[in-house]
This record gives C-alpha cells, structure tokens and sequence, in this order.
C-alpha cells in the first residue's frame, strides 16, 4: 500500500513537472515570435532548460517508483504505472482514527503493566521476607527484574516501579486516565513529579482535581499539565512549595557533555528568573545582529554570543576600598590579610567576589500576579509569562525587593547560598482584567498607542504558549484566527498566538481554524481536545462554555482549545494568605 502511494505521488510530480517544461516552452516560443530581446530570450531559454531537466529527473524518480511496486508484487495499471483503485480507498480520516485508537491502546496496556509491577513488587517483598531477609532490604532487585522485562537499564526499572507504586497507591484518577488512554505513562509521571513533596491527601486531592474529568487534560501539553499540578500544589501547601523552590536554587549547576558530529552540549541549571534574562539578552543580541544584516542563522547568533561573551569577559577588578561583605570575603584597604577558609589574601577574595556577583540586569520580563497577592499578601500563584507558575511569596521578592524567610536567616560564615547582592530590578505595573469565573484574560489597559504592538502583548498574556492543542512551544508569531484577507477583523477576539511551524501549517491546504462560540455550537465537532470542564476554566458559573479556538484537519478532524486561566482565586471567599 506504501508503494501505491508513493507511486501515485512520484507521477503526479511527474507530470506537474511535465506540464511546467511544456509551459516554459511556450513561452520561449513566444518570446522568439514576438521578437524580444536577446537577453529576454536567452533569460527564457535558460528557464526552459533547467524545467526539461527537472521534468527528465522527475519521469526517471516515478519509473523507479513503479518498478520498485513491481517488485514487491504490487498492481501497475498500464500507462499509470500505479493502481488508482488501490490509491483512492486510503481513508485519511480512517488513518487518524486508527493512530488515536492505537495510542489510546499503549496507554491503556501501560496502566496494565503499572499494576502488574506493584504486585511483583508485593510478591517479592513477601517472599523475601519469608526468606529472612532484613526488612530494610526487602525489595531489592525487583526494579532490576523490571527493567530486564522492559528491556529497560535497571536504573530506569527502579524509576517505572517507584512510578508504578505512585499510580496504584497514591494516585487512582490519574492510573484510571492511563487505562483509558488520555494520559500516557510519561505524564502520567509528570504529575505524580509535581506532587511528590505532598502529603497523602493533598496528593489525593490534586490527583482528583486534574483527572477526575479526563476530558480537561485533552489539549494540554506536557508543560501546561506540569504548570497545573505544580500550582495545585502550591494551593495546598504553599509553605513547602516555597521552601522546595528555595532550596532548587542552591542546586544551580554548569555541565558540559558529548553530542553527536563533534559538538556538546553546554547546561547550566538556574534559577528561573535569571535563565529567562540570560535567554531574553541572547535573543535581543541576536535580533539585533540580524537586523543589521548578519548572514548568521538566529541560533548560531546567540551561540557565538553566549561564547564571546564567556571567554573574553573582561576580568573583574575589586573595589580600591573592599569593605566587609556578608560572609567576611573583603578587608579594609591597607591590610593583606589572609582569609581563614580560603587560604588568600582579601585582595583576590574580593576579585572572587566581585566576579561571581549576580545582579538584575533591565532586562523586561512578564510577571503575571494579582493585586491582593503583591500588595496584600494573597498566596495566589504568579506566572512567569510562557513559563511556569512561581509562588507568590517568591514573585513579592522579586519585585518588591524583599527576602525570603530563608534568604533572611542565612548565616555570614561564607557557606550560604553565595550569589552576592544586587541591584533591584526597576518595576512597570500595568492592569489586566481577567474573568471573574475562570481567570482568563479578557481586557488590558495600558499607556501605549501602538495598536500592533499592544495586541501581540495581550494575545501574548492570555495565551502564554501556542495555542495549538499539546504544543506547549513559545509564541513567536501573532495570527488572524478567520484570515485576514477572508474578512477576519484584526482585534484581540479574532487573534491568538502560534509559534512558527503551526503557524504555518495554518496555510497548508485543508487546515481551517475557527472562533468556537458557544452560541453558535457545531453538532459534528468532535470535542476531543476540549479543555471545557466544569472543575476549572472553560465554563462560568452557570456552566456556559465559553468561546475557543476550534482546528479542523484535512481529514475532518476537529480539536478544540482554550486560554489557560491567571493567576487568582475564582471563588473570592477562598483567598489565603501568607
């Protein structure tokens, strides 16, 4: 059946090929009936050469094709060099069918294997412990023996069995989703990851609100499922959200490891904010570089950026007047004393210090966050714009320039968290207005006038990533939902935010998107990736869906989405603080 296929479309290129060397031809003709000139012709000639060539390349690829079907004992009808029977009963919309059933299948076999490992685990406690061995060792190997029966390293066996064990135990809606194919088993561990620091029941409790109703988890990617569970967690026990996050930062981390074709991979482990401002610097150097005419592809811009700027750093010079700093590295000048834990002078001490200084570039990030949560101390989640939801406590700190209780009864004996001082970041506020129900983003004001400019922000706000169902890519282009050109109005209801590829795939024949309103509902859509859920967004009060985004394939396929919340509680009497 391949080989039709590949038939048919190799003499269907054939013979568009054909027609454009017939075309160019003609035109030669032409062009020497109607006495061009000499540069005209011979401009049309060279054309007329270069499409006979790719018509010659194009008839030898489709007698290859079809010699190739030969052999495999395929069907050619003469003078077609395919069989067109055989080629026009491949049902496209069958083929997703089958794709999603499978998928739903291997899901479903996953949540079998889950509960087959818990109880080899059970079996084996027990018969070790019959055995008489020490209950501190009971279980071992029993990952290894998974592992060897997934043809997976024993390492990864011990990690799908302590998954295994998580699912069966711990969290039943979100194993009842993997049986049923709406979640696959890698996120069906991102959540059991997000929840870990959990007690019991707050585990149970998050596991109920993200998976009791499947069909919410339809649409969401990876990112978007992790960003939900981690901001129930942080709902449910915000004080060890916070600490979890604090003690992340201390893990910070630069590697580097082999990759393919003589290249590594460079990897620094860092705190949120200051990844995102590392990101944004090299963006804006290579946007830059390439506005001014760099042939330079963007990536390879802020490589070459991030090395320049590494190697030839110019290095740091101390203050001429050091004066103690907070774990006692700097001495008063004039003195060479020696520090008691490093073994140097103050002098160098103080150019370690300066030289391992973080501070808050100006550089401009997006920090979503509600007025009770910055000035009145509400423990509503903020969002990172395109990344993930942060605590409130942790947002206050950055904006605010306060500490943290951690950051705040550090010791001064030269082992905390080491980073230094630093600037504070200067702060715009601007008002958005979300649904009072759901939280999605429904207006913003702001004292710009660049219509443009100010739309691409709102749609960049309340969309946050791409908003094609499970893309969880950044945003890097703005799109009429209803073409432009079709009559679309250019206005934030009409506009969502795409990265690149699914933008383009928009302008591939058979792909149309639609505003989905809910006074105008569509019987034949088949709301398979409806986020609509009356647990979280998607509905209002009185349980009235609100408009989405709805994407048909070219198969007739209909996937339907929808912004994900801000930050703030829906139900007002529910708001805590810390």
């Amino acid at each position: 059946m391949v080989a039709q296929l590949d038939a048919a479309l190799a003499h269907v290129l054939a013979d568009r090929a054909a027609v454009r060397a017939g075309d160019a031809d003609d035109l030669l003709r032409n062009a020497l009936g109607e006495g061009r000139s000499l540069e005209a012709v011979a401009d049309l000639a060279g054309h007329a050469g270069g499409t006979k060539t790719a018509a010659t390349k194009a008839a030898t690829r489709a007698g290859d094709a079809t010699a190739v079907l030969a052999a495999l004992g395929g069907v050619v009808e003469a003078g077609v060099g395919f069989d067109p029977f055989v080629v026009d009963r491949v049902d496209p919309g069958a083929l997703v069918d089958v794709i999603s059933a499978a998928e739903g299948a291997k899901n479903a076999l996953c949540a079998v294997q889950a509960r087959a490992e818990v109880l080899l685990m059970a079996q084996q406690r027990l018969t070790q412990a019959r055995a008489g061995i020490e209950t501190n060792k009971l279980g071992q190997g029993v990952g290894t023996q998974i592992g060897l029966a997934r043809a997976e390293s024993p390492h990864r066996g011990r990690q799908l069995g302590e998954l295994a064990q998580v699912l069966v135990r711990e969290l039943p809606h979100t194993l009842t989703a993997l049986g049923t194919g709406v979640l696959n088993e890698y996120r069906a561990g991102i959540i059991a990851r997000e929840t870990v620091f959990l007690t019991q029941d707050h585990r149970a409790a998050v596991d109920e609100l993200l998976c009791a109703d499947p069909r919410q988890l339809s649409g969401w990617g990876n990112r978007e499922l992790a960003a939900r569970a981690r901001n129930a967690a942080y709902t449910l026990e915000p004080e060890v959200f916070v600490q979890r996050l604090e003690k992340a930062e201390t893990d910070r981390y630069v590697s580097l490891r082999p990759a393919a074709d003589g290249m590594t991979l460079l990897t620094a482990l860092l705190p949120l904010r200051h990844g995102v401002k590392v990101l944004a610097t090299l963006t804006r150097i290579a946007d830059s570089a390439k506005a001014a005419g760099d042939v330079r592809g963007k990536g390879q811009l802020m490589a070459d950026t991030l090395l320049h700027r590494l190697t030839n750093h110019t290095p740091c010079t101390p203050h001429p007047n050091p004066k103690p700093g907070p774990a006692g590295l700097l001495e008063p000048s004039g003195t060479d004393r020696r520090n008691p834990r490093t073994g140097v002078s103050a002098v160098t001490d103080a150019w370690v210090a300066s030289c391992t200084q973080v501070v808050e570039p100006e550089i401009l990030v997006e920090l979503i966050m509600t007025d009770r949560a910055l000035f009145d101390g509400a423990n509503d989640p903020a969002i990172l714009a395109g990344y993930d939801p942060i605590p409130a406590p942790t947002a206050r700190t950055w904006i605010l320039g306060t500490t943290t209780s951690r950051e705040s009864s550090g010791n001064n004996d030269g082992s905390g968290d080491g980073r230094g001082g630093g600037r504070v970041s200067r702060v715009w506020l601007k008002r958005l207005f979300t649904h009072p129900d759901n939280n999605i983003l429904l207006a913003m004001d702001s004292k710009a006038r660049l219509f443009p400019e100010g739309m691409k922000e709102f749609l960049r706000l309340r969309d946050q990533r791409c908003a094609t169902p499970w893309c969880d890519a950044p945003i890097r282009q703005y799109d009429h939902i209803k073409a432009y050109a079709a009559g679309g109005p250019t206005s934030t209801s009409n506009g969502q935010g795409l990265c690149t590829a699914c933008n383009q795939i928009k302008e591939t024949p058979g792909w149309h998107t639609h505003t989905n309103h809910p006074a105008n509902p569509d019987p034949t859509v088949d709301h398979y990736a409806d986020n609509t859920s009356p647990t979280n967004h998607g509905t209002t009060a009185d349980g009235a869906t609100l408009p989405g985004t709805r994407i048909t394939t070219p198969t007739g396929h209909h996937y339907t989405t929808q912004p994900p919340p801000l930050p703030g509680a829906t139900d007002r009497s529910s708001i805590q603080r810390c």
